[in-house]
């Protein structure tokens, strides 16, 4: 069975509350949060297991922060990739892979008044393989990060007197969702507008006219980033430079457009013959940059070639 702890720790005047008090829940006497709500992180591949990679790691990550995020006002902004371990001061909130002290995960924090100033989170890879298991893991694990201990409450996924099963702590609980609204309010009901994909098919698969069609979320409009389109076929995949299709080999994914986004349509085809696509997917997707993409799950398979 898994188990979280919060390390003492003591170095430039910064000391764990959980140590300092002697008591579960200590949190809940000092309440350390994040400042501005805002949690910025960075992610450290080195040493994850062989069964998942850096990309389906960020996407999950980022999931489980949503769940957070959906339930009170915290908020999550991805870094990008670091080598820094996850197991120092140094003002960098890593997530990351590591020896978690006998336990499936670790989180260490340190904080100065009232704010967090560090907060790092180590999964270990010889612990976890299954991403059902890893998902329960960050979920709990974010709890403590945000500002949870453990709770009194049998029926929250912080309860850890027993800890309950890897698939109980994919999903948060009343009491989970209270604590963190009682550090960071209510969620934030977003007015904005929402980023979108679709498509726009027409004629018979032997002459088939398709394009896509992206509608980039106000928050992004504008902003410097780049469009990604992609078609998978079986295991082989392509990406569209802008002017032609290009097996990709790995390493950096090519851009369909880098510039200001804005809304966009996106010809994919006039009149092809998709017969030999039948069962190829087209994927779209849009970031900032390629990981700031990957880890915020801004893409979607907008369209399955069909007989």
């Amino acid at each position: 069975m898994f188990r979280s702890r919060l390390l003492l720790a003591l170095a430039l005047g910064y000391t764990s509350a959980a140590a300092a008090n002697g008591f579960d829940y200590v949190l809940w006497q000092n309440s350390p949060k994040w400042a501005n709500s805002l949690m910025k992180w960075y992610y450290n591949p080195s040493g994850q297991p062989s069964t998942v990679s850096t990309d389906s790691m960020l996407a999950l990550i980022q999931a489980d922060m949503a769940k957070w995020s959906n339930a009170c006002g915290i908020r999550f902004e991805y870094q990008g990739i670091t080598t820094a371990a996850p197991t120092f001061n140094d003002g960098l909130n890593v997530i990351g892979w590591s020896n978690a002290q006998g336990y499936d995960g670790y989180t260490q924090y340190w904080y100065r008044g009232a704010y967090f100033s560090d907060v790092d989170v180590r999964l270990d890879p010889a612990r976890l393989t299954a991403t059902s298991q890893i998902d329960a893991i960050v979920t709990h694990e974010l709890g403590h990060a945000v500002g949870l201990d453990h709770s009194n409450v049998g029926t929250a996924i912080m309860y850890a007197n027993p800890y309950h099963s890897y698939d109980y702590q994919r999903t948060l609980r009343a009491d989970d969702i209270a604590g963190c609204q009682a550090l960071y309010g209510a969620a934030t009901v977003s007015t904005s507008t929402p980023y979108a994909f679709d498509s726009t098919a027409s004629g018979p698969v032997n002459a088939l006219t398709l394009s896509a069609r992206l509608v980039i979320a106000s928050a992004d409009r504008n902003a410097d980033g780049a469009i990604y389109v992609a078609a998978r076929l079986g295991d082989n995949w392509f990406f569209h430079n802008g002017s032609q299709w290009m097996q990709w080999a790995g390493g950096s994914i090519p851009t369909y457009f880098s510039g200001a986004l804005t809304d966009r349509t996106i010809p994919l085809g006039d009149g092809i013959d998709a017969t030999p696509l039948t069962g190829g997917q087209i994927i779209v997707g849009y970031g900032r940059n390629e990981a700031e993409m990957l880890a915020n799950q801004r893409y979607q398979t907008i369209y399955t070639f069909s007989r």
